[in-house]
């Protein structure tokens, strides 16, 4: 035990000899004349220094005329990777939470998809279905309809198209004369706009009421 408790007593003696013969570290002062001197950093503020050299002598040095101040016990200055590195952190950071605001955003309008109907389904009413195959059919006529219709015009025009001007001494009157293809034309973009129309709100209508009822099943 005697022999243990000696061998620690004479570690903690070398190791406390080579602590008092490794000399500490010192701060740097950098004049603007570029001389150095080392020392410890006693007290500082934004005007002043107050400094002690190497000799034990106290200095209380203006900021203006120091060009560098190094601290022993500071952290090492940044590498350029490690500067890079966080520059790209902050880039990363920030893209995330732009699109974390995004998400927010979207999320706050309740948006609703809603999936597409499967018509042969049989939760939907037969008569639901039937209002459904008429707003197609009607807006199929209707649209071929209109674009028949107005190739025809188009074709009216093209072929037989006249311009005829008649004047009574106070008004000016101008007719274009499309021929009888024209003509038809005509009727038909008349007959086939409404079927258009009465065609897309069948299909809307439709479309509501198998919502309805699938939701409600």
């Amino acid at each position: 035990m005697k022999t243990f408790l000696s061998a620690i007593m004479l570690f903690s003696s070398i190791l406390g000899f080579a602590q008092t013969n490794n000399p500490a570290a010192k701060d740097t002062i950098i004049w603007t004349d570029s001389t150095i001197y080392s020392g410890t950093v006693i007290k500082q503020n934004r005007s002043t220094v107050q400094f002690k050299t190497d000799d034990g002598q106290m200095h209380l040095i203006a900021t203006s005329a120091i060009a560098k101040l190094k601290l022993a016990n500071a952290p090492p200055e940044p590498t350029e990777e490690k500067i890079q590195a966080e520059k790209e952190a902050q880039k990363a950071a920030k893209k995330e939470a732009k699109k974390a605001e995004i998400q927010r955003y979207y999320d706050s309008l309740d948006i609703r998809y809603e999936p597409r109907i499967n018509w042969a389904s049989p939760d939907i009413p037969p008569i639901v279905k039937r209002k459904h195959k008429a707003g197609v059919g009607l807006t199929a006529t209707g649209a071929t309809m209109l674009a028949g219709g107005l190739v025809m015009m188009i074709a009216g025009l093209a072929t037989n198209g006249q311009t005829t001007t008649t004047t009574n001494g106070y008004s000016t009157q101008t007719n274009v004369n499309i021929g009888l293809v024209g003509g038809i034309g005509i009727a038909v973009v008349i007959v086939g706009l409404p079927l258009t129309i009465v065609g897309g709100v069948k299909l809307s209508r439709a479309e509501k009421a198998a919502r309805l009822q699938v939701r409600l099943r």
